[in-house]
């Protein structure tokens, strides 16, 4: 299948293996569309047309959107604390962000409204996000190991997924499932 629009990552080292450069490539067809190499750009995501990744510049990440349809970038966040780890489904975007720290939360932007909304508020550590719709999971340090929780932006509520003693990480979701790496076996199945 022929597909008319791109995003290519390039890692360029020096002879010892020591990163130069990293180069963010977005086409639309033939036609380069965003291209930035004056930072460390990293985490895209995809929906439909609109694509959202993490730029680090000084240490400090910030969100950013390419809608492919509108032919534009808007820089999402500009918080100086860190946000890292975006995700998005139509146009609702979510992330990890330090700005209330010890630890951190989970964000949305929505494009509908143009507003940011604080999905979580407890003092621990949370990663990597996801979105379908109106449903966000994470992972959780809470209880001092990795669970999986889940926002549920209709009803506005939390609900811990998973409880369990051994770590689990990695959540992703789809309509109504959400996958997960869970270590209770001791190997991550």
């Amino acid at each position: 299948k022929y597909y008319d629009h791109l995003v290519n990552f390039t890692l360029n080292t020096n002879s010892d293996g020591v990163l130069q450069e990293l180069k963010l490539t977005v086409r639309l067809g033939s036609r380069c569309i965003a291209n930035d190499t004056l930072s460390l750009i990293h985490a895209p995501t995809i929906s439909g047309n609109k694509i959202v990744w993490t730029v680090d510049r000084n240490y400090k990440g910030d969100i950013y959107l390419y809608d492919l349809d509108a032919q534009q970038e808007t820089h999402i966040t500009t918080d100086p604390y860190k946000q890292s780890e975006p995700a998005i489904s139509g146009n609702k975007i979510v992330w990890t962000d330090f700005r209330n720290g010890p630890g951190s939360d989970i964000y949305l932007y929505d494009l509908d409204t143009n507003k940011e909304m604080r999905i979580t508020t407890k003092p621990t550590a949370k990663s990597p996000t996801a979105i379908s719709g109106n449903k966000i999971v994470w992972s959780d340090f809470r209880n001092s190991n990795g669970d999986i929780y889940h926002y549920d932006l209709g009803a506005g509520q939390e609900i811990p997924i998973t409880t369990n003693p051994a770590p689990q990480f990695h959540p992703a979701i789809s309509g109504n499932k959400i996958v997960y790496m869970d270590d209770r076996s001791g190997n991550y199945n």
